[in-house]
């Protein structure tokens, strides 16, 4: 399981931008605003195939609480995004100087998946969209892995030569 916060930017080496931050956003290293549209790492995750893939926000922390404990129960790799506020870095830069300012943020440009289908691209991508995007059973690597070895096994003490497949 992978739970990443998302703050917006590298806020433990100074606050310089990063694949998350905002368009337009200012941090240490993109003084007049970051030129590129943050990356959704849901959306990664959901490529790659993880058979669990949620966001939540530290404004909603039962929520959040939920979708980490799904991760956690859930076979194979997992992925979870939890949006949280820098106000040392990427709230001061950006006019949110104190924790309670960036949550309201959060909070204000945070939808649900349901309420974000409502919405038009222009305004969804403008949004953080929050919950469980992807929960589906699969047979994960340590399965498949296992099954290989009893496979092997099974046939060697048959006296089956596997490269012979």
């Amino acid at each position: 399981t992978a739970i990443v916060v998302n703050n917006f930017n590298y806020g433990m080496t100074g606050g310089q931008y990063s694949g998350t931050t905002p368009e337009n956003s200012i941090t240490t290293t993109s003084r007049y605003g970051h030129i590129e549209p943050g990356f959704d790492l849901c959306k990664l995750a959901e490529a790659a195939g993880a058979p669990y893939v949620a966001r939540g926000s530290v404004y909603n922390v039962v929520q959040l609480e939920k979708l980490i404990e799904g991760a956690l129960r859930k076979k194979g790799f997992s992925f979870v995004e939890a949006v949280a506020p820098c106000t040392t870095h990427f709230g001061r830069l950006n006019g949110l100087r104190k924790a309670p300012e960036m949550l309201k943020w959060i909070k204000d440009n945070s939808v649900s998946i349901a309420a974000a289908e409502k919405l038009s691209p222009e305004e969804r991508e403008k949004k953080f969209v929050l919950g469980k995007f992807v929960d589906r059973d699969t047979v994960d690597y340590g399965t498949k892995y296992q099954n290989i070895i009893d496979n092997c096994s099974s046939n060697a003490s048959k006296g089956v030569d596997n490269n012979e497949r």
